[in-house]
């Protein structure tokens, strides 16, 4: 199985390489950034959640490598977090069911959220002229923002949380787009070293006492890895099929490339689990 996994996902990587960077012409994304006030917004949004499926890519890959070596026990579990990080900004970034307003919108969001972050960083460096820059950088866009539509955002202080929106917490947005709150928590714990859940996921007591206290060893938990393996494939399928559809790649070999990557990844065989069959006719 899990040769198969690694086999599969060469696939679909290939895939993506071999479409292309740009949305076809007929595309629902050339659609939106060419009928779009100021298409370069638009293509940014885009831009942006392509990006984050070539980071959910990589940490892909880096957790497959991880998990088929089966010498890692804590590693997979912290990789698997960031990629299921990249993979809940793509899929909100490229969802289908919106209007090319509230997309615009979130990207705003996100490029305010990743300069405040820039900012600090200045700030703890005392760069007054790095702080200023970006503060005029926030501004420019702020103005873009407005000149678009959107509403200043402000808390009740009349103090600037965002441009378009507010950023929701990445927890927040694990959960809205895969009802993954929980098991995004548990990621995060083995991420920020927490004692139980490292006990739990990646370590056992030995078969003898210790008068010095309690004794544990590093086991790598090879069921769990696999299962983990499955839950993020589910996310990835998700993140390649939402470009594929926006972009107006071939969305009959996407559909046969997931049908194979669930099968070797023993993945429930439904209709409502492989949700692209409710959308595409897949030939026999």
């Amino acid at each position: 199985m899990k040769s198969k996994v690694s086999n599969i996902l060469s696939k679909l990587i290939m895939f993506l390489d071999n479409s292309g960077f740009e949305p076809a012409n007929d595309s629902p994304a050339a659609n939106e950034i060419r009928s779009f006030p100021r298409p370069e917004s638009m293509k940014t949004a885009f831009g942006m959640a392509s990006q984050s499926l070539i980071a959910a890519t990589d940490y892909f890959e880096a957790l497959v490598y991880l998990i088929l070596k089966e010498a890692f026990a804590i590693a997979p579990w912290s990789c698997a977090r960031g990629m299921v990080e990249s993979s809940a900004l793509c899929t909100w970034l490229f969802e289908m069911n919106i209007d090319s307003k509230e997309r615009v919108s979130r990207s705003l969001s996100l490029r305010y959220s990743a300069l405040r972050e820039q900012q600090k960083m200045a700030r703890y460096d005392g760069n007054t002229q790095k702080i200023n820059e970006i503060e005029e950088r926030i501004d420019s866009i702020e103005r873009i923002s407005v000149d678009l539509g959107y509403d200043s955002v402000r808390d009740r202080n009349n103090r600037r949380i965002g441009i378009g929106q507010k950023k929701p917490y990445i927890t927040t947005l694990v959960e809205r787009q895969f009802s993954g709150e929980k098991f995004y928590r548990m990621l995060s714990g083995m991420a920020h070293s927490n004692y139980t859940t490292l006990t739990a996921l990646s370590f056992t007591k030995p078969n003898f006492r210790n008068k010095g206290g309690a004794v544990i060893q590093r086991a790598i938990p090879t069921e769990l890895h696999m299962s983990l393996l499955s839950w993020v494939g589910v996310i990835y399928a998700k993140c390649l099929w939402l470009k594929t559809k926006q972009f107006g790649f071939d969305a009959a070999k996407m559909a046969i490339l997931l049908e194979e990557f669930y099968d070797v990844s023993n993945l429930p065989d439904t209709n409502e689990d492989r949700f692209w069959r409710t959308i595409i006719i897949i030939s026999s």
